[in-house]
């Protein structure tokens, strides 16, 4: 037995690049040693640094920088594993050759076995007559045999002539088949494609296509095929410059060959064959912090959203990468008002200045004609500050919008709005803010057929807020809260605005209709703050629990009917566990003796990984607190327009086991009577592998999906 320490430099690259580098822990039974080659035989253990070399016999050639090793051979390092029968490498160019061997990278998870794995360069490997897999077992559940693999850690494994295995028996042959073998590197190239079987589309095929432009754009083309309806044509681009400038465009055509529909019950009369969609989000930081966003949202026709529900580019996947990226996303699916906008603001210590351009899409194209555009808004606002040394706080608001439609009155309309607002406070209890206010509007009106009509507004408004809390602290003995806080916060609001003289005015939006009001609100909420204790002593405070009741009182209707507003009351509840979610919202009539509208959401989970949601949602044409510019005498209540919504949505997940869960979910409209959505499935989910069973019943369409997932690889989806 003997041990050396021996050593060299080198500037070696790839799998082992530093093994090469002095000093070096030899032990063997045997060591023979010339001037430029060291043999070692029996036992063979080559330590250095995080790397180890064993086998029965090693060869090292120091003049070459070559290794041969030859029985067992074992070669550990901080990237992974290799083993095989014989091996040669060549530490100078990170090269070599291993016969009967299996490498494994820890950091991705990958296994590749061939009778023989050449190393071709610092990441990337030739295999023949071998496999790959992610998964630890020593019988994989799932691998790619082929005959000709080309590997590249970071970037492609391609694979020609390969047979999809299943254990160990051949599920499906593939002639090629390329998939990117770690998400580290953007990569240019296909992703994984999606199938799918629609009674309304007919069998569909997703094929993407990526490309990494550069470090800070890339791209996404999407060919997605339905055999009822032809070739939808997709493209995604993104950008990155920095965290305040980035951009995200979508862009989707289809020409349908498909006739009629089946949402042609609602009256209106569809010709487009062209179907299309175009939504984005662009935020740019301009010179001297200004800040630009660009937001689109435009569509065809109004069952767009409707019949294309499942692709890479649905509304769903929009919607989510928005939100994700911007922190806003687009108008709800069913709106019928879809906004585009571009805005600029400014904010300096004491101003803001923030200017928009908005076009609304009204997707109802007997309306759109009517449907008003704000070309452009500007506002101007001050906020809150002292008046010298006084008490009083001034602030103001100025704002300009020019109103224009094709059909219909159109014009200008200039808001100027001063305030002044003095808080004042007695004792430790008692919080009292009266504010008075001057609003200066004017407007320029072009109505159809007649000249530029000249018109203003002036008026005073005074609004009076007074509150208090009342709080005490519990003592309470648990594992993880140890104190909370129940807090009672009262508050009274007055409002009143006067009109020094009241004229008719255009109603272009709900402001133009508030030229008298005299409301009282009062509210009263409840707050539980527990402050909670976690293992590692660190202290949180989190509000798990409001409660909140509110109404009003317009003063205007005293000795009218319905003089009070609905009962609104709010509870949240949220638990330090977080394994409960409870939202709900209700209005209450008290002249109907009824509830008005009312919205329930749960969200429950469990350690094991079981959740279930719940929502449903009530409106009954309900009587709520807002500004309603079609009342005759716009005071600041509105009755319901008479429309009723009933909503049920739940879903769910069950675990069975570790690797076995149920889930599903419903959607139902009770004011249509029918189901809008049901959707249930099987997913099994183990190391490297797992299979989804879905089938979704939509209105009138009903798909069945298969999703198998391959650790590394991707979702295959049929």
């Amino acid at each position: 037995m003997g041990i050396l320490f021996y050593p060299l430099v080198s500037d070696a690259k790839g799998l082992g690049r530093d093994f090469i580098n002095g000093p070096w822990k030899v032990t063997s039974d045997r060591l023979t040693y010339t001037k430029e080659l060291l043999i070692l035989e029996g036992d063979v253990e080559i330590i250095n640094k995080d790397e180890q070399l064993t086998a029965d016999y090693i060869a090292i050639n120091t003049a070459t920088k070559e290794v041969e090793a030859k029985g067992n051979v074992r070669f550990e390092t901080k990237e992974g594993t290799l083993t095989g029968e014989a091996v040669k490498l060549h530490f100078g160019d990170g090269t070599g050759k291993i016969q009967g061997g299996k490498i494994s990278f820890i950091k991705d998870n990958i296994y590749l076995y061939g009778d023989t794995i050449e190393k071709t360069g610092e990441d990337t490997y030739h295999i023949t007559n071998g496999s790959i897999t992610t998964c630890d077992s020593k019988t994989p559940p799932w691998k790619l045999v082929a005959k000709d693999i080309e590997v590249t850690i970071g970037g492609y494994a391609r694979v020609k002539h390969a047979t999809f295995h299943v254990k160990s028996l051949p599920f499906m042959y593939v002639p090629y088949f390329m998939f990117p073998i770690s998400k580290r590197k953007r990569k240019t190239g296909f992703l994984i494609p999606r199938y799918n079987q629609s009674d309304r589309d007919g069998f569909g095929l997703d094929v993407p296509f990526y490309w990494a432009v550069n470090e800070n754009n890339d791209a996404t083309f999407y060919q997605h095929y339905m055999s009822k309806r032809g070739f939808m044509e997709g493209i995604e681009y993104r950008y990155i410059l920095n965290r305040e400038s980035k951009g995200n465009i979508k862009f989707d055509f289809l020409r349908d060959k498909k006739d009629g529909s089946e949402f042609a019950q609602d009256g209106f009369i569809r010709t487009n064959k062209n179907r299309w969609w175009v939504r984005g989000k662009f935020n740019q930081a301009l010179p001297g912090g200004s800040a630009l966003k660009v937001d689109l949202d435009l569509l065809s026709d109004e069952d767009y959203l409707r019949e294309f529900r499942r692709s890479y580019s649905a509304f769903d996947t929009s919607q989510k990468d928005f939100l994700e990226q911007f922190g806003r996303g687009l108008d709800e699916e069913t709106s019928f008002i879809r906004k585009s906008a571009i805005s600029l603001n400014k904010i300096w210590k004491k101003f803001s200045l923030n200017g928009e351009c908005r076009y609304n899409q009204n997707l109802d194209k007997s309306q759109n004609e009517f449907t008003l555009h704000k070309l452009p808004f500007i506002e101007l606002n001050r906020t809150k500050q002292r008046i010298f040394n006084s008490p009083l706080l001034a602030e103001l608001n100025c704002s300009y919008t020019n109103y224009w439609r094709n059909v219909g009155t159109t014009g200008h309309r200039l808001n100027i709005h001063p305030r002044l607002n003095l808080p004042l406070r007695y004792g430790n209890y008692l919080n009292f803010i009266p504010s008075v206010g001057f609003r200066e509007t004017v407007y320029i009106v072009d109505e159809e057929g007649t000249n530029n009509d000249f018109k203003s507004r002036e008026q005073f408004d005074l609004r009076c807020e007074l509150s208090t809390n009342f709080s005490r602290i519990f003592n309470i003995k648990g594992k993880q809260m140890r104190k909370f806080r129940h807090v009672i916060q009262p508050k009274v609001i007055y409002e009143y605005t006067f009109d020094r003289n009241p004229q008719t005015l255009p109603q272009f939006d709900e402001e133009d209709g508030v030229t008298r009001r005299n409301i009282i609100r009062y509210s009263i909420t409840n707050y539980l703050i527990g402050k909670a204790v976690d293992r590692e002593h660190q202290v949180n405070y989190q509000e798990f629990l409001r409660v909140s009741f509110s109404q009003g009182f317009d003063i205007n209707r005293m000795f009218l009917d319905r003089s009070f507003s609905d009962i609104v009351g709010e509870l949240e509840f949220t638990p330090l566990t977080h394994n409960i979610v409870f939202d709900l919202d209700a209005s209450w009539s008290p002249y109907d003796n009824k509830l008005t509208s009312y919205n329930v959401r749960t969200h429950l989970l469990d350690r094991r990984g079981d959740s279930l949601n719940l929502d449903y949602r009530y409106e009954n044409g309900s009587y709520k607190i807002k500004v309603h510019p079609g009342s005759p005498i716009h005071q600041d209540f509105s009755y319901g327009d008479g429309s009723h919504v009933k909503e049920f949505n739940v879903d769910g997940i069950l675990r069975i086991s570790d690797t076995l869960s149920l889930f599903g979910g419903h959607r139902r409209s009770l004011t249509a009577d029918r189901n809008v959505e049901t959707r249930f499935g099987l997913s099994y989910k183990a190391q490297c592998w797992g299979i989804n069973l879905h089938y979704i019943d939509e209105y009138n369409d009903q798909r069945f999906m298969l999703t198998f997932s391959l650790a590394g690889i991707g979702e295959f989806k049929f």
